[in-house]
This record gives structure tokens, C-alpha cells and sequence, in this order.
């Protein structure tokens, strides 16, 4: 049987694109595939995802003729590898903004052996078709079950806004200052929560805490966070961040320009002035409704359908081959 080999970096804090390395490994395994994690740093082992997800130290991969590599889009390392190894090579692209920290302009993942793609948002494929003529299968990862929620908080106050502070943190600064400057203080009308370094748990029970998250992300393939915060019950306030146009609609949250932090502090306190008034606080409400039904088109059972029909169709194609 084939290994499928998925190169990871090596990073100890919480990313949602090495979990989602570690779901696809998951998920194959689970459907008979052997696949593994591989890693660059012996002993290494991302701890914020599954224990039961195999791991293979780089140094011991000894890589056949039959392996399949799977290598991240930015990672330079790995695709300057795939040129030294004869295996078939997959490129999995979880952000097109990164693409060039893999790739130096005028080298093209086939220059490294790559024969197929997969991504994991539609505004990704969009960009590898208009830039680089692949066409990529999409292949959303799931929001966990843990954030879901069916009792969604009553917006009462004191208003309670989650948020990622390493997720553009300068505009999360200057937010809280004009939201502070307008005489929306922390611990009076609004009380932040911000998260960082938590487990998947952890951050689920925070979000469930919210009322409100505020978007900050920047330069995303997809970006989670949202997702799994309307998952929680929250609603989504702030920028859609590039690949979250894969989900955010005007009916789903409150949307604003990317990068505009002087937009965001605005929208926030409407929002928050809103909820005084029943009918546009019921309007708020239809929208966190509709988020939280936005976040169960990204289920389990969609993830492992469009994985499984992705590996299928590459290894039955290398088979004929």
C-alpha cells in the first residue's frame, strides 16, 4: 500500500493549518489510507491535535518510488526536496497569500514534480486557476463539534467580545481604544475575552462565554476562527480576511473592509447601540442565527467526502498509469 506522507512544520503554538494537516491524516487512516505525519524536528509532535495521528521523524522517511508526498505551500523546504525524490507529489494549499514563501516569482509547483492539488476554500482555487492554470480540488476542513452550541447567550449586558489578539493584533489595539474613547469601557457596558495559547476545548468554552467576536484576520486561506465562533453562538463582527469569502455573507455577520480597524470600532458600536432597540437587536439575532447555520455546511461527514474523493481519484489514476 501507499504511504501519503503529509509534511508539516514544526511549530509548538496553536495553528489551525497544522490541525488540518493532522485531521487529514486522521481521517484516511480511519478509512484504511496509510498516511502519516511527517515532521523535520526529531520527537516533534504538534500538541493541540489528536494523539492517535502517527508521526514520522523526517531524518527516518525513506522515501519509495510508491509514497505520495503532500507538501504545504510554504513550506521551501519541502518543495525544494521533491526534487531529490522520485514519488508522486501532492501540493496542498491552505492560503494563497503565502504561495511565494514556498515558490521564488517564475517557478511553478511543476518545476518540483507536483501532479495535483488540493485546497481548502474556493477563493483558493480561484487564485491557483487565474495565476498558476492548476485546478485544485477543494477540500473544506470541518469545524469541530466541541464549538458547537445550541443555547446561544441572550444578547444581555454586560456585552462579552472575544477575540484573537495574534490575529492582527495592531487593529485589535486600536479598537479597543476608540471602543473605550466612545465610553465603552472593559468591565462596564463590555468585557473583552481575548484568546491565545488555548486548547481547542478551551477556546470553544470562551467562545460559547461571547456574545460577540470581532474578526481581525488578515491574508487567510479560509480562516477558522469565525467559523467556530458562529459554531459557538457568537456573532461575527469585523473583516472577512481574504479566504473567509468562502463563507461570509451580508446575511451571516457584520462585514467590513479588511485592514479597516476605523470601520470595525464603528460597526462594533453600532452593534452595540443596537441592542437597545427590538427591532434592529432582532435583526442582529437573524444574522447570528444564520451564522451559526453557516457554520454547519463545514461538517465532518462533507470534509471526509470530499478528502476521500479527492485520494480516490489520484491513486486510482496513478493505478491506470
Amino acid at each position: 500500500m501507499s504511504r501519503i506522507l503529509y509534511i508539516s512544520h514544526d511549530i509548538a503554538q496553536p495553528r489551525g493549518g497544522i490541525g488540518v494537516l493532522y485531521d487529514h491524516v486522521a481521517a484516511l487512516r480511519e478509512h484504511g489510507l496509510d498516511a502519516f505525519i511527517v515532521h523535520a524536528t526529531p520527537g516533534f509532535r504538534y500538541a493541540f491535535a489528536r494523539r492517535d495521528v502517527p508521526v514520522i521523524d523526517a531524518s527516518h522517511l525513506g522515501v519509495s518510488r510508491t509514497d505520495v508526498l503532500v507538501v504545504p505551500e510554504d513550506h521551501a523546504a519541502a518543495i525544494r526536496k521533491c526534487r531529490e525524490v522520485t514519488c508522486r507529489k501532492v501540493l496542498l494549499c491552505q492560503n494563497h497569500f503565502y504561495v511565494f514563501h514556498g515558490l521564488t516569482p517564475g517557478e511553478t509547483w511543476r518545476n518540483f514534480g507536483v501532479s495535483a492539488y488540493m485546497c481548502v476554500s474556493s477563493p483558493i482555487q480561484q487564485a491557483l486557476r487565474r495565476w498558476f492554470g492548476v485546478d485544485a480540488s477543494v477540500v473544506r476542513p470541518a469545524v469541530d463539534d466541541v464549538f458547537f452550541s445550541e443555547d446561544l447567550k441572550p444578547f444581555t449586558p454586560p456585552i462579552m467580545v472575544a477575540c484573537m489578539p495574534r490575529k492582527g493584533p495592531h487593529n485589535i489595539r486600536l479598537v479597543q481604544g476608540l471602543l473605550a474613547a466612545a465610553g465603552h469601557v472593559h468591565g462596564e457596558d463590555l468585557s473583552w475575552l481575548e484568546i491565545d495559547g488555548l486548547s481547542k476545548d478551551q477556546v470553544a468554552a470562551r467562545l460559547r462565554d461571547a456574545h460577540v467576536y470581532v474578526s481581525t484576520s488578515m491574508y487567510e486561506g479560509l480562516g477558522l476562527p469565525p467559523l467556530e465562533a458562529m459554531a459557538a453562538g457568537c456573532l461575527v463582527v469585523g473583516f472577512a480576511g481574504g479566504g473567509g469569502l468562502d463563507y461570509a455573507t451580508a446575511d451571516n455577520g457584520i462585514w467590513v473592509p479588511d485592514e479597516d480597524a476605523w470601520a470595525l470600532a464603528d460597526a462594533l458600536e453600532r452593534t452595540l447601540a443596537s441592542l437597545d432597540d427590538p427591532a434592529a437587536a432582532a435583526a442582529l439575532e437573524a444574522k447570528r442565527r444564520a451564522g451559526h447555520a453557516t457554520a454547519r455546511n463545514y461538517t465532518r461527514a462533507r470534509f471526509e467526502h470530499d478528502l476521500l474523493a479527492f485520494w480516490s481519484t489520484y491513486l486510482g489514476s496513478a493505478k491506470e498509469a
